[in-house]
């Protein structure tokens, strides 16, 4: 199945963003950002990143903005394959590009912008235009799956975040009559340490939900956030 596939991104950003979209924490960012699948038309290589869509009936119409720095869209000048996650399901459909000029542009733009009505009036951009399929793994009862992801990510996040924290408070009460230099360095370390902690408990999670979601990655992000937002709150104001 599709979703079985190793499929490689383009920017660490766009790795980033599709972990976020398969996170329990999408929410509303999900009704307007999808993850969009194809082969390389050239490589053959297989490739995901996050695209803006609006849906349009059995169509979804996705601008390519920037169109000069990107290559990705053009893979899709004929007729192509690809798979989109639209309702908690992998749906296949076609794809093929529509550039100013084309026939059915300006009416296409139209449809495009009504969902984004900050859109400018005159498009510019390629659009990509999928003709979708049928769903290929259609998930029943995907509201209790739901709830109960929902719960999994609430009691481990949580647990995560008393056991982690309980790290920096030990090591402040520790170092409480030491110099500044040493309260630091200390904190900073079980900062870290509960970075740490938490980013396990989070890809404990993550990983059920998010194909090809690599648990170490995670675990280093969660720590440099934690160590970036104890340095802030080190520094004197």
């Amino acid at each position: 199945m599709v979703h079985d596939i190793d499929y490689r991104t383009p920017s660490w950003s766009a790795s980033a963003m599709l972990t976020a979209l398969r996170s329990p924490l999408a929410g509303r960012l999900a009704s307007s950002m999808t993850e969009l699948r194809y082969h390389g038309h050239r490589t053959g290589r297989p490739i995901a990143l996050p695209v803006a869509y609006a849906r349009d009936g059995d169509r979804v119409l996705v601008r390519v903005g920037r169109a000069k720095g990107k290559t990705w869209w053009r893979n899709f000048t004929a007729p192509t394959p690809l798979s989109l996650w639209i309702d908690h399901h992998w749906v296949p459909g076609t794809g093929h590009v529509l550039s100013p000029g084309d026939t059915d542009y300006g009416a296409v733009w139209s449809r495009y912008r009504a969902q984004f009505p900050r859109t400018p009036a005159e498009g510019s951009d390629p659009l990509v235009v999928v003709t979708l399929g049928h769903t290929t793994d259609p998930q029943p009862g995907s509201s209790t799956a739901s709830r109960g992801l929902w719960w999994r990510w609430f009691t481990r996040v949580t647990t995560g975040e008393l056991l982690g924290f309980a790290v920096p408070a030990v090591a402040g009460a520790a170092t409480a009559q030491s110099s500044t230099a040493t309260a630091a360095a200390v904190l900073l370390a079980a900062g870290a340490t509960e970075g740490a902690v938490l980013g396990w408990f989070q890809a404990h999670v993550l990983r059920t939900v998010i194909t090809g979601f690599v648990r170490r990655d995670w675990i280093v992000a969660t720590m440099l956030g934690a160590v970036t937002a104890w340095t802030v709150g080190l520094v004197p104001v």
